[in-house]
């Protein structure tokens, strides 16, 4: 039981430093803007987009494509929701007073992170149907991450876990459908 602790402790700590070096990337007015961007547009507009795209001009496979991110997206929605509601996890902003706040403070809880979730999985897809697409899919979905993380609504373990579930619901979506 010590060594669970005494792991968790070293984890967060870690997360906390990291948090703490990102932030630090937000001072700088280009980084800033950069990653209210791309939050904003990790928001939906950008995954909307791509499956429409996908669905209009994609042919069947983009007709598959944006169906499967239907069903990704629905999942992901129902797993965000239990997740917030299970661990509770404070954003950083809050635990943490002396981060500066430089995005609109979300409500509700911190881990997972949905942004990161939704992303990697649209962008997992993309990738699975149009591998050509795959790296600036992939690119764009980190960028996302990212930039929950240096706008300080979100610690670095809530967005790689957003992002590894959000590929595991695209993949099981690609699988199943």
């Amino acid at each position: 039981m010590r060594r669970a602790g005494l792991l968790a402790t070293s984890t967060r700590r870690l997360d906390e430093s990291l948090l703490r070096r990102a932030v630090s990337w937000g001072r700088h007015p280009g980084v800033r803007e950069w990653m209210r961007l791309a939050s904003r547009l990790g928001d939906g507009p950008a995954w909307y987009a791509a499956g429409a795209i996908a669905l209009v001009a994609g042919g069947p496979e983009g007709r598959r494509m944006a169906f499967e991110g239907l069903a990704a997206a629905a999942l992901d929605a129902l797993v965000y929701r239990g997740c917030k509601a299970r661990f509770v996890r404070l954003r950083p902003f809050m635990a943490l007073p002396d981060l500066p706040i430089l995005w609109s403070p979300p409500h509700d809880f911190s881990f997972p992170s949905g942004h990161a979730m939704h992303a990697f999985a649209w962008a997992t897809l993309i990738a699975l149907h149009f591998p050509a697409c795959a790296l600036p899919a992939l690119a764009f979905a980190a960028c996302i991450a990212l930039s929950r993380v240096v706008l300080a609504v979100h610690y670095p373990s809530d967005v790689m876990a957003g992002s590894a579930i959000g590929s595991a619901i695209a993949l099981l979506a690609a699988s199943a459908l």
